[in-house]
This record gives C-alpha cells, structure tokens and sequence, in this order.
C-alpha cells in the first residue's frame, strides 16, 4: 500500500494523501469480507479433511 501513497503522491500530489488512507481503509474492508466468507465455508471444509484423513 505505501506503493500506491508513493504513486498518489507523484501523480496528483501530497493533497490526494487521504485518498491513500481511504483507498487502504477500502481494501482492509475487502479483505475482512474474503476472510469472514472463507471463514463461512471453513467447517464444511475441515470435516472433509478430518474424514479424508481418518481414512
């Protein structure tokens, strides 16, 4: 992410830093999405492994 302030702030200046921090806040909320889904999935697929295992 400090690659995309640096690119942020030679493009458009030091005033586009906060679109930096809000762009950073977007993808933390992103990835706390993807992490919460796998979550979801995660028993189903931790049954399978243990009855796979147990084999």
């Amino acid at each position: 992410m400090a690659g995309v302030n640096a690119w942020l702030i030679t493009k458009y200046g030091v005033e586009t830093f906060d679109k930096g921090i809000l762009l950073k806040q977007a993808f933390s909320w992103l990835m706390t999405g993807v992490t919460v889904a796998g979550i979801k999935d995660s028993p189903d697929l931790i049954e399978k492994v243990k009855n796979e295992l147990s084999l």
